[in-house]
């Protein structure tokens, strides 16, 4: 299989949790982030902002967040992501739906998945495009 040049990044709520707490990560998400080359999805600002957060912490991260391109999950999105989890079943492997739709729009936009997750570390070989796992310095 071909290598797909990534467009970009998504980056994992496990890796966005590292930055914030001014822990190294694999990628110098400041750059990337002043590129324009970071991207986000609903479930990645729903995991996010159900941390313990202050009132400040929530609004900065809310503004954050807003700036980043908004990967939403449309009714294809849905169906691949579904696809996804239906597959790696047959292969012995269970991934929850929120994660199959993070990795599913990765996918979907050729974008590489930076994430420290075991189970992305686990399917990253089976899987199309370009997951990344070493999310937290390792």
């Amino acid at each position: 299989m071909n290598a797909i040049k990534p467009l970009g990044y998504l980056i994992d709520t496990s890796v966005w949790i590292e930055f914030f707490a001014g822990r190294e990560v694999s990628i110098d998400i400041d750059s990337a982030l002043s590129r324009g080359l970071v991207y986000t999805s609903p479930v990645i600002v729903a995991e996010i902002m159900s941390g313990a957060l202050s009132k400040k912490q929530r609004d900065q991260l809310s503004r954050l967040f807003r700036e980043l391109p908004f990967i939403e999950i449309s009714f294809d999105l849905a169906l691949a992501s579904g696809r996804l989890r239906s597959s790696l079943r047959k292969m012995g492997v269970s991934m929850s739906t929120p994660d199959a739709l993070i990795a599913q729009s990765a996918i979907s936009e050729e974008l590489e998945l930076i994430s420290s997750e075991t189970i992305f570390q686990r399917v990253s070989g089976a899987l199309p495009g370009q997951l990344v796992c070493a999310g937290a310095s390792m």
